[in-house]
């Protein structure tokens, strides 16, 4: 048996070890104890400035080749797993369980049901330790379920109430979320209430979204849509912001999205507007697309059916078909004109009007991630920096290069104005009423 500075200078070799690996006959994991020819590994991880082999068999960095100088053998790997991974070390050392679960439920380590296991053994062990974010990220799985745990709310509910979660507004959140579900568990209606009452007054997005189910449906309160729908509309441009910005919150994101699109459709607590409900459709949808782009294993529930259902409807009600983003003045007026992006400056960097075949060509900046909606061809996407649009029918149009504006507004039939730059002036001025027959 080695001492534990042995077994120290042996871990080195899982680091910046590439040359070291391509010498190598075979090499073994001491994460999952697998032996395997060193042909097999395909993966490398170029993370903190290092470079290390990725175990074939379970994704984790902890890979050891023979060319150094180390034999491979079961009893080497059994005793590396439990000086490195082991429920004493893990216990001491909380940053190499932080490491496996970041891989784990980042989609880097394969998903099985020991894998998952380990997870949570490693995650318990954080939660004894009043690590947060595990007692977060296990009370969540336990709400849900994961791939191969079973969903347990009587778990889920034991940490969401453990004492250093307290001042958690994600927590309380998601404790008003177990009941809202359905659960029936040791806390009062109004206990439940007051959870998710003071998630939403410290600006937790879930916190503020369980409030307004709670006024759309009654639950604990009397029935409100009004102030319901007013807390989603009043919170979305700073879930647009983290969903966009920051690529956060895709599941807020789509939740808010979708629940507005449905009031707007409804008219529950707002007017019927079918144009804006579409647009926040598209903004639903594209969550729900970046979403699964970024999650290795997204699941597609009831909501996630239901916005694409409810486009279906659209599309079959008005003759719409999915298709590539044209940048036209549709697509414009579709993006700027309803204040979803209310907050953000644009730049008019250039403008070429002919008068004669009465066509624009306008080069806009985007400052930071924007979002584009053309409704004719039921998409949307993020962008950012320069773009090209060119609009047809045009009349005539006044403006000034290299000026920020912020929205597009319509004082009346055929004129937009480009408004919001400095001071609040408007930048430019559009006409579209060209006479019937002259427009191409």
């Amino acid at each position: 048996m080695k001492d534990r500075e042995e077994l120290e200078q042996a871990k080195l070799h899982s680091l910046d070890n590439e040359l070291e690996i391509l010498s190598s006959h075979e090499c073994g994991c001491f994460f999952c104890r697998s032996h395997f020819p060193a042909k097999n590994i395909a993966d490398w991880d170029y993370s903190d400035g290092h470079t290390q082999a990725i175990c074939p068999e379970c994704g984790m960095a902890s890979v050891i080749g023979d060319a150094s100088g180390y034999e491979i053998t079961h009893e080497f790997l059994k005793e590396m797993n439990l000086a490195f991974y082991g429920p004493d070390y893990i216990q001491s050392h909380p940053e190499a369980a932080r490491v496996y679960l970041d891989r784990y439920f980042g989609g880097k380590v394969n998903a099985n049901e020991k894998n998952e296991k380990l997870a949570v053994s490693y995650l318990e062990a954080l939660v004894a330790g009043e690590d947060v974010r595990a007692a977060l990220a296990l009370a969540s799985l336990y709400e849900t379920g994961g791939r191969f745990v079973k969903a347990n709310p009587i778990r889920a509910e034991e940490i969401y109430l453990l004492p250093f979660l307290r001042y958690s507004a994600r927590a309380q959140a998601r404790l008003g979320a177990l009941y809202l579900g359905g659960y029936n568990g040791a806390l009062s209606k109004w206990d439940v209430f007051q959870f998710i009452m003071k998630s939403a007054v410290s600006g937790n997005f879930d916190g503020t979204f369980y409030l307004s189910i709670c006024y759309f449906n009654g639950y604990f309160v009397d029935q409100d849509p009004n102030y319901a729908f007013y807390l989603l509309f009043n919170a979305f441009p700073d879930v647009y912001d983290a969903f966009v910005l920051r690529n956060e919150e895709y599941g807020n994101f789509i939740d808010y999205s979708y629940h507005i699109s449905t009031c707007l459709l409804n008219g529950t607590g707002t007017e019927v507007d079918e144009d804006r409900a579409l647009r926040y459709l598209l903004l639903a949808m594209l969550g729900i697309d970046t979403r699964d782009k970024n999650e290795k294993f997204p699941e597609r529930g009831v909501l996630e059916q239901s916005v694409y259902e409810k486009l279906a409807d659209i599309a079959a009600q008005h003759g719409l078909q999915s298709g590539s983003m044209v940048f036209d003045q549709d697509t414009f007026y579709d993006s700027f004109s309803e204040g979803i992006q209310a907050n953000e400056k644009k730049r008019l960097v250039a403008f070429n009007f002919d008068p004669e075949s009465h066509t624009l060509d306008l080069t806009i900046e985007f400052f930071t991630p924007t979002v584009l909606i053309d409704e004719g061809n039921l998409t949307s996407q993020i962008v950012s920096g320069k773009t090209e649009w060119h609009f047809t029918s045009v009349a005539r149009f006044e403006g000034q290069e290299d000026r920020d504006f912020v929205a597009v507004m319509s004082p009346s039939e055929g004129i937009w104005v480009f408004g919001g730059g400095e001071e609040g002036e408007p930048i430019a001025f559009l006409f579209f009423d060209v006479p019937e027959g002259e427009a191409e």
